[in-house]
């Protein structure tokens, strides 16, 4: 349960990252200064779930080499 909780936040990383990429240009290209500041709480937010992974992924709860198979 932990690692796809990891795995979540590594998508979520993911859709955070196709926004910081699109957003902001488009908000350049309207000349919109709220549009263009979402990068900088994108990227923060990017930040906390990558950690989150990181965090999720290091400490597996179930080792699999180690279960008995009946």
């Amino acid at each position: 349960m932990i690692i796809e909780l990891g795995h979540f936040a590594l998508m979520l990383a993911l859709s955070l990252a196709l926004i910081q990429a699109t957003v902001p240009l488009w908000g350049a290209r309207r000349r919109h200064a709220g549009m263009m500041a979402l990068g900088d709480m994108t990227a923060l937010a990017q930040f906390g779930l990558i950690a989150l992974a990181l965090v999720m992924t290091r400490n597996p709860t179930i080792n699999l080499s180690s279960a008995s198979v009946a």
